[in-house]
């Protein structure tokens, strides 16, 4: 219809073939008096994600591969944006998936604001998340909506683009700058030019990540190397077995505070018990390079 606003949505992909169909779908379904397009932005995705792309009524823009320590968020977002349509533009990460029919509807709800340049919503770890992904998230994004305006800026570290929307308009006068943490960046800036911000907790996305006890275990070996390194500690069997015992104590006293039920944390407290275990087998075995974010 004519009325309807404009809305663009614009999603980051790279071997995205697990979630991009559910990501798409759900979207696509969305309840609300809007036009919607979306643009995907590939970053040269080597499994099915492009073949799963092409079953979608969508823009497709491709951009040169990248070694995925040297990605730049805002080169992406930015060609994203530049091929959209919509006064209105969503950001969405290809594994975040909208909780409600009315996702889109709530989130540019706000933009009825003059001053409202960003909205960003809550994200909810996903069922099958470890206990730190999911303590992470439920301490970051609480059920608690708010705005932020200019003398807001130091309070603000949660502005993400993983679930966002922004004023085309505003976008144009100031892009994404950063190659990372751009969405923080972005957002404390257009508070000191005088716009709003909006923590919309009334909607969510699924979004969190999975990592093994063996892999979070060789992340906590290659930071303590880095330290044994710069300190001049000479590593021994009993420091190690003493910091994973450390470890795995401070994890226990995390998962205990958990709004969980209790078979969740009993699997919660093995994970932790795994990492220990990996953290000592593993330390001689695991070289310094460095530890991805």
């Amino acid at each position: 219809m004519a009325n309807n606003k404009k809305v663009s949505c614009v999603i980051r992909t790279f071997n995205e073939a697990e979630f991009i169909g559910k990501c798409l779908d759900t979207l696509l379904a969305q309840d609300g008096e809007f036009d919607l397009e979306v643009v995907v932005v590939d970053s040269g995705s080597t499994d099915a994600t492009l073949s799963i792309l092409k079953e979608y009524k969508i823009k497709l823009i491709e951009i040169e591969h990248k070694n995925m320590r040297d990605f730049d968020y805002s080169y992406a977002l930015n060609c994203g944006i530049e091929a959209c349509s919509g006064e209105f533009v969503i950001i969405l990460s290809a594994h975040s998936i909208a909780m409600q029919k009315k996702w889109i509807t709530k989130m540019i709800s706000h933009f009825d604001q003059e001053r409202v340049a960003g909205v960003y919503c809550r994200q909810v770890a996903w069922p099958d998340a470890d206990w730190s992904e999911s303590l992470r998230i439920q301490k970051t994004f609480t059920e608690n909506s708010r705005g932020f305006t200019k003398k807001d800026i130091s309070d603000l570290h949660t502005y993400s683009n993983v679930a966002s929307c922004m004023r085309r308009d505003v976008w144009r006068k100031y892009p994404f700058l950063l190659p990372a943490a751009e969405d923080i960046d972005w957002a404390r800036r257009v508070l000191e030019k005088g716009y709003k911000i909006v923590y919309e907790a009334g909607v969510s996305v699924y979004h969190s990540h999975k990592e093994s006890a063996r892999k979070k275990a060789e992340r906590s070996i290659s930071l303590a190397k880095s330290t044994d390194m710069r300190l001049g500690i000479h590593r021994s069997l009993l420091l190690t077995i003493r910091q994973a015992a450390g470890g795995v104590l401070r994890d226990i006293n995390s998962i205990s505070s958990l709004g969980t039920r209790r078979t969740k944390k009993i699997n919660y407290y093995f994970g932790a018990i795994a990492k220990a275990c990996w953290f000592v087998v593993e330390f001689n075995h695991t070289g310094t390079g460095e530890v991805s974010a």
